[in-house]
């Protein structure tokens, strides 16, 4: 069994850097993907500001509604960001997450009982201008979540220049093309 797992795992470890030998320059001067082109957290084409802060370096901030944890993914002029929006509509009555499984000891659990819109949203990169947006479920979260370090859009969406894909977990995957189309 061990020897399998080996096996496997150089299979996996050179097709990766196949993958990577084959990115075009446009993928690679993009952010498509969780920690960037070549899943190393650095941009190969970037040239980042050595220091920022609230008005230095910026050139542009908007409010996001709800919130996400998930990292904006970029396509040329195009940032995508995920995100939760608890709205004031409580849970159907007769459903109820008392039944919840109780959080760890020691781990703090936020839960709601109101609908939540997790949305797809496309800004411009330049000014940060919605392009579009659009919500692909509405409906309430049954699981528990870190008040502090989590939220129900943690997972980073990922794209290919084509399409972007935005995975909201038990809510299900979504596949949008770049004009917003689902």
């Amino acid at each position: 069994m061990q020897r399998w797992f080996t096996v496997m795992g150089l299979l996996l470890g050179m097709h990766g850097g196949m993958v990577t030998a084959e990115k075009s320059t446009e993928y690679l001067n993009n952010w498509p993907q969780w920690r960037g082109p070549l899943a190393s957290g650095v941009s190969p084409a970037g040239n980042p500001p050595g220091e920022w802060g609230e008005t230095k370096n910026v050139m542009w901030k908007i409010a996001v509604p709800g919130k996400g944890h998930s990292t904006p993914v970029i396509w040329c002029n195009q940032v995508f960001i995920l995100t939760a929006v608890e709205t004031d509509k409580e849970e159907v009555a007769g459903q109820t997450n008392a039944e919840a499984a109780p959080a760890r000891p020691g781990m703090p659990v936020t839960r709601t009982n109101k609908i939540c819109k997790f949305v797809v949203m496309s800004l411009n990169r330049q000014d940060g201008k919605v392009l579009w947006q659009h919500t692909v479920k509405e409906e309430h979260p049954e699981d528990g979540l870190h008040p502090d370090f989590g939220s129900w859009a943690s997972n980073s969406p990922v794209t290919d220049g084509e399409h972007v894909y935005a995975y909201f977990g038990s809510r299900g995957l979504y596949c949008f093309d770049m004009k917003g189309n689902l």
